[in-house]
């Protein structure tokens, strides 16, 4: 929302690839899981908040958005910074998995995302770069102010995707005309 404050910065010694920060800042400074912090020209989402009894501040853990994502919902264009997590971030799994005893397969790419709260209806298509992805799942309850987002890949479509603006389905973005007499 704007607002400036002072804080002091720290290297969270948990994050061996160092995309995650400690933020303190003094006690009774309204932040909480979710928001977005601008420093150093870098967006940082905070995603986990402690409180101690015998610390006189207030102590938050953020990661740094990689990625500004867009997509359309019901006809808005809807837009978020994120951090996404890409497939080659985790360890690679088979092209094929036994579920229920019958071999299915599974999408070559995934992405995860986390991101400040938002709603976003399952098969949600974004793009990232010049990838389209959809989203298959969410989890909006185990951190409040926060959703982790687990999408898949799909296909370009030029006739619909605008990749000059990296929105998915722009084809959908309702418009509308006022006309005044």
């Amino acid at each position: 929302d704007g607002t400036v404050f002072d804080g002091v910065i720290l290297t969270d010694k948990e994050d061996e690839n160092r995309v995650s920060q400690i933020l303190e800042v003094e006690l009774g400074l309204p932040l909480e899981k979710g928001d977005l912090i601008l420093w150093n020209d870098e967006h940082w989402l905070i995603y986990r908040s402690t409180t101690s009894s015998y610390q006189p501040h207030q102590k938050f853990y953020m990661v740094k958005c990689n990625y500004y994502i867009k997509w359309v919902d019901n006809g808005v264009l809807k837009e978020s910074w994120v951090y996404l997590l890409g497939s080659k971030d985790s360890k690679i799994k088979d092209n094929f998995r036994t579920w229920h005893n019958v071999i299915t397969p599974q999408p070559n790419k995934f992405i995860n995302l986390i991101l400040p709260h938002v709603t976003m209806p399952i098969n949600t298509e974004i793009m990232v770069l010049d990838e389209v992805w959809y989203l298959v799942d969410y989890d909006q309850n185990s951190v409040p102010g926060v959703v982790f987002m687990s999408f898949t890949e799909t296909n370009l479509n030029l006739q619909r995707d605008d990749v000059e603006n990296r929105v998915a389905n722009a084809d959908q973005i309702s418009e509308w005309k006022v006309v005044m007499a």
